[in-house]
């Protein structure tokens, strides 16, 4: 009876546990809510609300979307790992609008189902072998931490959000298996329905299945849980054929899919040999595996070979971003952006990515029990595991410090458990117990306290001044073309065609995007002006200080860029707009502006009307030479025979300021005119 209470204690407990880590997670949306009003949502986040707003509306996904990746069409399913958003949109659709908003329960459920990982950290950490407080403790840690709350306040839509409860009890079922021993039939199909979700979700889970391979080959062969991991990798090879992202890019000759096949393979192999063979033959097997591996990688690279070219990037210059360009390629300079820079750079700063550098500091003690008991031979398969499994996350958090959300994660689960190394001493007890509570506090009151610092650098005022321009002034087919973080925001919010999207596990979205930035800052305008013909574009949104921005994070570096010459395209949109020969500028603001692109149909006609207008004069009809010119104005601001027209009629008229204003024009225009032809000659 006294075992049953406990339990439904310790259930209440993790809801209560539970329901602080989404109410702090509200309150940072809130704050930013309540600051700069309704907060759309940006850059690829804004790209999955748009295909889970159709859902909730009733609206087929198209298979091809032609708007979100114009001309050709982006193939959604195929591309875009969108199942989380869909899943929240098919529940909706059984509510009520009246009661709630999509968008605001879209955001509700982030930090709803990303707090459902504690959980499964409960379940980790007692499989681990700690007691019910260590264990609660550890969903406490994990809770308010702001290395879990930063990306999982639903302020923006992370595909990793849904994923990460799925992995961490997957991760809880692997440590069982290993602490058991046998394997329950239950747990083992639990364990693959998590596994295949979270792959579905996100394309990094095959980070974390790498790092379980990893971790079991380094644990013995053994103790490899074979009945788990099979079912595990029968599960995903079903839905590399059936999911159509997994099965565009191929996920079933994946390293992580290879991997656990070998692992696999090992583990039944060293049942079955004599010791003498066991060596030579894991060898061997690897051997195999890295050799398929690399012969597949040809088949698998192009996807994520931005990743692996960053990878490597970051080895060879020791984690720290060079100050030349040219020493990258252009998939590692547009990969390695803050969210993948290592915390190192930001050690010194007010940042959050520090704090992991000082939760490792204070896991001196724990870790220092750990090690202890491996040199003495005591400690238990699940914790050598679950010791690799820390290290190896902080070793790419060090890398990556997106990561920091998976070390959270082992770190609270290694405070937990340190509660129960500390020994039966109850006064050292007490203290461990005492110490993980401080390290509680100082992290609660830091996330708390600081909510000001938790929110994204958006712009949302200029954002929402942007999207409601375009939908007041543009045709509803108009294609825009803008940086790839802000096209997903007009896409969305305006239903316009965007030519560019921030989904870079697709090789001609990078070839697209690096001839984006590379027109952008070669010499003369003409070059990018071909650009946006090649691809329909009838509007340009430049986001200012592109040109001025020279940090190794700026569109100069992404380019290749040490120093940009003044006369590239990106110059004259900063600072000489106004002598752009086929862009006009039709609206700005703080931080956009948007620029009509003038087609070859568009300078045509503007030319015909104009000397339209001109023979008009000559015959004295000036009413009708007058509205003439003025649609060739409209049609080309930049047509200097227009002009030239505009001021003959005014000085017809006895309009003498307005006849030198547009004689001005016209000279201004005619120069550009000369500057466009030789730039386009120069070509």
């Amino acid at each position: 009876m006294a075992e049953r209470t406990q339990k439904i204690a310790v259930i209440l407990l993790l809801i209560c546990i539970w329901s602080i880590a989404v109410f702090i997670r509200l309150q940072i949306t809130g704050y930013f809510s309540g600051s700069y009003g309704n907060i759309p949502f940006t850059s690829e986040s804004a790209l999955h609300f748009r295909y889970a707003s159709m859902i909730a509306n009733g609206d087929p996904v198209p298979s091809i979307d032609i708007a979100a990746q114009y001309p050709e069409g982006l193939p959604v399913f195929s591309k875009l790992t969108v199942g989380g958003g869909l899943f929240l949109a098919y529940i909706y659709r059984f509510m009520s609008p009246e009661i709630i908003s999509f968008e605001a329960f879209f955001r509700l459920c982030v930090p709803l189902f990303f707090s459902l990982g504690i959980f499964a950290l409960y379940i980790f950490t007692r499989k681990l072998g700690a007691n019910r407080i260590g264990a609660l403790l550890s969903c406490l840690l994990y809770a308010v931490s702001i290395s879990s709350v930063l990306r999982s306040t639903g302020q923006e839509f992370s595909r990793e959000n849904f994923a990460l409860p799925f992995i961490f009890f997957h991760a809880a079922f692997i440590l069982s298996s290993l602490k058991e021993r046998t394997q329950h039939s239950l747990e083992i199909i639990i364990s693959s329905i998590c596994v295949g979700l979270a792959t579905i979700l996100w394309d990094g889970t095959q980070m974390y299945l790498i790092s379980i391979v990893l971790g079991l080959f380094f644990l013995a062969p053994r103790n490899i849980p074979i009945k788990h991991l099979l079912s595990n990798y029968c599960l995903l090879l079903v839905l590399c054929f059936i999911n159509p992202y997994l099965k565009d890019h191929l996920f079933a000759f994946s390293p992580a899919m290879l991997g656990l096949l070998s692992l696999i393979i090992t583990g039944m192999l060293f049942k079955n040999i004599s010791s003498v063979w066991k060596a030579k033959s894991f060898l061997i097997l690897l051997f195999a595996t890295l050799f398929t591996g690399l012969l597949l990688l040809t088949l698998y690279g192009d996807n994520y070979s931005h990743f692996g070219s960053l990878f490597m990037a970051k080895l060879q210059f020791l984690n720290k971003k060079p100050l030349d360009p040219s020493l990258l390629s252009f998939d590692a300079r547009i990969l390695w952006v803050p969210a993948l820079h290592s915390p190192l750079n930001t050690f010194f700063k007010p940042f959050p990515f520090y704090r992991m550098i000082l939760i490792l500091m204070l896991s001196f003690w724990p870790l220092s029990l750990y090690f202890r008991n491996i040199f003495k031979k005591k400690a238990a398969p699940q914790q050598i595991f679950f010791l690799f499994l820390l290290v190896f996350w902080f070793m790419l958090y060090l890398l990556f410090v997106r990561l920091e959300v998976f070390c959270i994660f082992f770190f609270s689960a290694l405070f937990g458990h340190f509660i129960h190394l500390s020994g039966t001493s109850r006064t050292i007890r007490s203290l461990a117990i005492v110490y993980v509570v401080l390290l509680i506090f100082a992290e609660a009151s830091k996330t708390c306290l600081k909510v000001s610092n938790w929110g994204r650098p958006v712009p949302y005022e200029q954002l929402r001044n942007l999207s409601s321009w375009i939908n007041q002034n543009t045709e509803t087919d108009a294609v825009f073309l803008a940086n790839f973080d802000l096209s997903p925001y007009i896409l969305t919010y305006t239903e316009r065609n965007i030519v560019l999207h921030p989904k870079f596990e697709s090789l001609d979205m990078r070839e697209r995007t690096q001839a984006y930035t590379r027109t952008l800052f070669s010499e003369g305008e003409y070059p990018f002006y071909r650009y946006c013909l090649n691809h329909g574009v009838n509007y340009f949104v430049f986001t200012r200080g592109t040109y001025d921005a020279k940090s190794v994070f700026s569109w100069r570096y992404i380019a290749g860029l040490k120093d940009a010459s003044k006369n590239v395209a990106a110059k004259h949109f900063e600072a000489d707009y106004n002598n752009l020969r086929w862009f006009h500028l039709v609206f700005g603001n703080g931080k956009y502006r948007i620029f009509r692109v003038i087609s070859p149909g568009d300078i045509e006609k503007a030319q015909r009307l104009s000397k339209k207008g001109i023979a008009l004069l000559k015959k004295g009809a000036l009413t009708e030479a007058f509205e003439i010119l003025n649609k060739a104005v409209k049609i080309n601001p930049n047509e200097g025979t227009s002009h030239y027209g505009l001021a003959s009629y005014y000085k017809k008229t006895g309009n003498q300021y307005l006849a030198v204003k547009e004689s001005k024009m016209a000279v201004q225009c005619l120069k550009i005119q000369n500057m466009g032809k030789k730039g386009k000659n120069s070509k």
